[in-house]
C-alpha cells in the first residue's frame, strides 16, 4: 500500500471491474494536484483510500467517474472536490461513493462539481456535507440518485473572504438529498437550493 497516490500532468487512470483486487490508493488520493489528472472507476471497479482530493493546487484540475453498479470510491475521511483547484466528481449508473466528509469548492478561487445521476447512484456522507466552502460549489442530484449527510451547508465560508456561491439542485421522481441533522442555506455565503420536477 502507498502513502499516497497522486494522478497528475495529464494521466488517466482506469479501473475496471476486471481488476485483480480492490485498489487501495494509501492515505490520500489526489486527481489533479498542480496539473489536470482523471480518475474513472467503472464496471464494478473498487478504489479506496483515507482521504480524496479532487483538484488540490490552485492550478490543479481533476475529474473522477465512478461508473455503473459495483462501482466503488470509499474514503475513509474527507472527500474534496475543487481543494484550492478546479474538481468534478460523477458518480452515475448506479456507482456509489462513501466517506466522513464531502466537501464541494473547499478554498478562496476553487470551483468543485459533484453530480450523482440515476437510479442507484450514491453518494453517502457520515457527517458533513458543504457545498460552496469558501469556492464555488455545485451539487445536482438527478434522475433518482440520491445523497445523505447528517449535517448539510450550502454558502457555508465568510462572505468577505468567500469567492463563490453553493448551489444544490434535486431533480427528478426518486431523486433525493436526506440529511439527518440540520441544514444551512447561505449562513455566511451565498447559498441556493432548488427541488423541482417531483
Amino acid at each position: 500500500v502507498q502513502a499516497q497516490t497522486v494522478i497528475d500532468g495529464g494521466a488517466t487512470v482506469t479501473v475496471p471491474g476486471d481488476h485483480a483486487s480492490p485498489w487501495n490508493a494509501g492515505t490520500s488520493l489526489t486527481v489533479g494536484d498542480t496539473g489536470a489528472g482523471t480518475l474513472t472507476i467503472e464496471n464494478g471497479g473498487t478504489v479506496s483510500d483515507t482521504t480524496g482530493t479532487i483538484g488540490n493546487t490552485e492550478t490543479g484540475n481533476g475529474t473522477v467517474t465512478v461508473d455503473g453498479a459495483g462501482s466503488t470510491w470509499t474514503n475513509i475521511s474527507t472527500v474534496s472536490v475543487g481543494k484550492a483547484g478546479t474538481g468534478e466528481l460523477t458518480i452515475r449508473n448506479g456507482g456509489t461513493v462513501s466517506d466522513s466528509q464531502g466537501v464541494i469548492g473547499e478554498s478562496s478561487g476553487s470551483t468543485g462539481t459533484v453530480t450523482v445521476d440515476g437510479t442507484g447512484s450514491t453518494w453517502t456522507n457520515s457527517s458533513n456535507l458543504i457545498v460552496g466552502n469558501y469556492g464555488a460549489g455545485e451539487l445536482t442530484i438527478q434522475n433518482g440518485g440520491t445523497v445523505s449527510s447528517a449535517l448539510g451547508a450550502i454558502g457555508n465560508g465568510n462572505a468577505a473572504t468567500a469567492t463563490g456561491p453553493g448551489k444544490v439542485t434535486v431533480d427528478g421522481v426518486g431523486s433525493t438529498w436526506t440529511i439527518s441533522g440540520t441544514l444551512y442555506a447561505g449562513g455566511s455565503n451565498t447559498g441556493t437550493l432548488i427541488i423541482q420536477n417531483g
